[in-house]
């Protein structure tokens, strides 16, 4: 298990010294925006972006779209507003962690490619600037390209 081979590295206790505990992260997938006139928004809509497991500001978002969507009574406009400004960045994330985060080992090499300065600054950028996304997210996966066939070693079809 990945949790205990960190441990394991990080400190100098014994796993016997606490105990583990792990909470399960809302995943995204293609959900409900809303039922009769109940409105779901950040983890009841599941809007936790795949890859970088960041939930708030996507949180926030829904719940503005969506009182947007109250003031102009139209239920409808709340999915639409989500889908033109995350539906695409989320999609291609989802892709992107589907086929990077397959297996452990291929999760880890993932995990240590993120020590090139030049990755780190992409992801943080694309992480803090998160309305440029859909235009960041091909820089971030064009930025690590070299480096593919070492947390993949096969090829891509």
């Amino acid at each position: 298990m990945l949790i205990e081979t960190f441990i394991k590295k990080r400190f100098t206790m014994t796993l016997n010294s606490f105990t583990l505990r792990a909470y399960k992260i809302p995943r995204w997938r293609k959900r409900k925006f809303f039922k009769n006139n109940i409105l779901f928004c950040g983890d009841a809509l599941g809007t936790v972006m795949p890859v970088s497991f960041e939930g708030i500001y996507y949180s926030m978002k829904s719940a503005q779209f969506a009182s947007e969507a109250i003031i102009q009574k139209d239920l409808k406009l709340y999915e639409k507003l989500w889908n033109d400004n995350f539906l695409m960045q989320f999609t291609l994330m989802k892709k992107f962690q589907d086929f990077m985060f397959g297996n452990d080992e291929r999760m880890d090499r993932w995990l240590n490619i993120h020590r090139d300065p030049a990755i780190q600054e992409l992801a943080m950028a694309l992480w803090l600037r998160k309305e440029n996304g859909t235009k960041l997210i091909p820089l971030y996966l064009k930025a690590f390209g070299s480096f593919i066939s070492r947390i993949a070693p096969f090829k891509i079809k």
